[in-house]
């Protein structure tokens, strides 16, 4: 059933990218400030996250119904460099059904990769995996991200580079938010919200 509704929320998404249907919105003391449609070759590797390190941009996409995972290099124009179809490898997909990557981010020549495994329709597993940003290669470097206080998957990462610190989160009902040693990974405490939020896909 999981991989049914996953077909047709993934069949609605493009729909809506095609006819531009949907809305951007803001909350509070908030005003957009501008907005670009992305191509949908572009916007096909980037869907579930983006970051930047000054030189290049690197994206993060995700089709969870046809277990398809990407990588993507971009220059400051947003021109494409490189690409990889199913970045996450397959010791990861095949041992713990690991078919998402989430909201990404960069430090140090690496992406950092939030790779979520779910196993009988629940997010069991948890990891960091790194990439090399020259090549969207698999480095052989991973995290297990896997505890109590990541039960629904870990969506997002979002990295401190100037302080070496790394946070991230579950995705549905979140008060706060998890930090850890960048270098090791070791868990460093939580930070509190000011709000519950419903669901975080990206920080």
């Amino acid at each position: 059933m999981a991989k049914i509704t996953s077909f047709f929320v993934t069949l609605s998404l493009i729909f809506s990218y095609i006819f531009g249907l949907g809305s951007i919105s803001t909350v509070g003391n908030y005003s957009l400030d501008s907005k670009k449609k992305l191509p949908s070759s572009v916007s096909l590797f980037t869907a579930q996250g983006l970051c930047c390190d000054g030189e290049y941009f690197y994206g993060s996409g995700a089709i969870s119904a046809l277990k398809m995972t990407c990588l993507s290099k971009f220059d400051l124009n947003m021109k494409c460099k490189k690409r990889k179809l199913n970045a996450v490898p397959k010791e990861f997909t095949e041992k713990y059904g690991s078919s998402h990557i989430g909201g990404i981010d960069c430090a140090g020549g690496y992406i950092y990769a939030p790779v979520e495994g779910k196993i009988d329709g629940r997010y069991k597993y948890n990891f960091i995996l790194l990439f090399d940003c020259d090549t969207l290669e698999y480095t052989g470097i991973y995290y297990d991200m896997t505890s109590s206080a990541l039960t629904d998957g870990i969506p997002w990462c979002a990295i401190d580079r100037e302080n070496g610190f790394l946070y991230t989160s579950s995705f549905k009902n979140i008060d706060e938010i998890l930090k850890y040693d960048l270098e090791k990974m070791e868990f460093l405490g939580t930070v509190k919200l000011q709000h519950t939020l419903d669901g975080i896909q990206g920080g």
